[in-house]
């Protein structure tokens, strides 16, 4: 395999574990959110993007097992992912990605639909010959709460 071909198959890679990620949370899949995250592993949450310090970070696999269960309170989640940047360097590689996350749930007989802008800043390490996240960083650009109309009732 040329440097090329190399480059190339790690930025895809690369792309499918973050894919993968979003896949994960909305289907409330835990063991493959595991699979995602190397050991000592963290998640680093910017509420507010202007912070110097996240408002909370999970870390090592019991803590970050709670994100599958933090979203299973919504009605569904959809994370859709938009750009995505990466920058490998050996078996390590660093990334940005946007993603669109909307979180469905109803309140007081109103279905209803928050929108999270979020940035995900990313470390990567291959570990046994595979990409994994070493840390990521959420952080919440904007977010947008609005009342859904009759007919977008979802079949849960």
């Amino acid at each position: 395999m040329t440097a090329d071909d190399r480059a190339l198959a790690d930025r895809l890679e690369l792309r499918d574990l973050v894919q993968k990620y979003a896949h994960a949370v909305d289907r409330r899949d835990a063991a493959l959110l595991d699979s995602l995250f190397v050991d000592d592993a963290e998640m680093l949450v910017f509420e507010d993007p202007t912070a110097d310090e996240p408002s909370r970070t999970l870390r090592g696999r019991e803590e970050l097992a709670r994100i599958t269960r933090s979203v299973a309170h919504y009605v569904a989640t959809t994370h859709l992912i938009g750009n995505h940047l990466a920058e490998v360097s050996g078996d390590t590689a660093r990334g940005e990605t946007y993603c669109l996350a909307s979180h469905l749930y109803d309140h007081e007989g109103v279905r209803r639909r928050d929108v999270w802008s979020i940035r995900y800043e990313d470390r990567y390490v291959r570990h046994d010959g595979r990409w994994c996240f070493a840390q990521r960083r959420l952080i919440v650009d904007w977010t947008h709460d609005h009342a859904l109309s009759p007919r977008a009732r979802l079949q849960a």
